[in-house]
């Protein structure tokens, strides 16, 4: 099980910056 943690935090990362990114253009449009 403890092999899937490094998996699960690599995969949430990418997923929050990715969020991150598309939220700050949004704001930069505004």
């Amino acid at each position: 099980m403890l092999a899937f943690v490094p998996l699960g935090i690599a995969g949430m990362i990418p997923l929050n910056l990715m969020k991150s990114m598309l939220k700050s253009e949004v704001n930069d449009d505004n």
